[in-house]
């Protein structure tokens, strides 16, 4: 007489590779641990240095949405033309800056809202944080660039500031406003209110620190990029703050956002 052959049994305790996630990452619905795993770190660094690029694609665009408004003139031979005054071009400039600023924290809230949730196994949680991340970057970047770089230009009259401080300061209020906005969406997107708190510091200290990191090198290494300016005159330095300040602040949220909030403790 035959007979089938018996079911496997299942070993108890075994977890299907559906449900593992990220290593590094907690079990679906569990309690956030303590530190991120390396892959964990990995995934978020690299959607910052993706974000970077893509936001650099789009800021070459954007820089050029507004043109400065010329003004009628007579030049010293008697025949009218139009010119564009220093004042016409920094008013463009400052509305440029706040769209391409805008678009960049949008994408960088966004992305690394939904990072947080991915890396948590959670996609409801990790759309909410992606949705505030979109609304508070965007709303970040473009009120943070209109005030400094308005401010950046009535404070000097041949538009060259002496030092790296008043460029520092400009830059780090911009790209600070923008990683804080993209940091709370990832905190969020990874556990609460608590975690969002975190977020947004490691995110604001990550982009300072690439703005700061950005002066340094824009100074030594495009002596004639004009790095001190609000957009350099070069796209690689463009290129090299979208990417310092969107991986920078995207790690400095990693590192600082995991731990149980009291909730999870008690």
């Amino acid at each position: 007489m035959t007979g089938s052959a018996p079911e496997p049994t299942p070993v108890p305790g075994e977890i299907s590779e559906e449900s593992r996630g990220l290593p590094g990452s907690p079990p679906r619905g569990g309690p956030a641990p303590a530190g991120l795993g390396r892959p964990a770190l990995l995934l978020t660094f690299a959607v910052g240095l993706a974000v970077g690029a893509v936001s650099w694609l789009v800021g070459e665009v954007a820089e050029g949405v507004f043109e400065p408004e010329r003004v009628p003139a007579v030049i010293r031979s008697g025949v009218e033309t139009e010119l564009i005054t220093p004042a016409a071009s920094a008013a463009a400039t400052v509305k440029n800056v706040a769209l391409s600023s805008g678009l960049f924290g949008a994408m960088l809230g966004a992305a690394l809202g939904l990072t947080g949730g991915r890396i948590r196994r959670s996609a409801a949680r990790g759309l909410r944080a992606a949705l505030v991340g979109l609304v508070s970057g965007t709303v970040a970047g473009t009120v943070a660039a209109l005030a400094l770089v308005t401010l950046y230009y009535r404070s000097y009259t041949d538009f060259i500031p002496k030092g790296l401080v008043q460029p520092l300061l400009m830059h780090a209020g911009i790209w600070g406003a923008i990683g804080a906005a993209g940091g709370l969406a990832f905190g969020l997107g990874w556990g609460g209110r608590v975690q969002g708190a975190r977020g947004l510091i490691g995110g604001l200290v990550g982009a300072s620190l690439g703005a700061a990191i950005y002066e340094i090198v824009g100074a030594l290494a495009f002596p004639l990029g004009r790095t001190f300016e609000p957009t350099a005159l070069e796209w690689l330095p463009r290129l090299l703050a979208r990417l310092l300040v969107a991986s920078l602040a995207a790690v400095g949220a990693a590192l600082v956002v995991p731990g149980p909030s009291r909730s999870e403790k008690a």
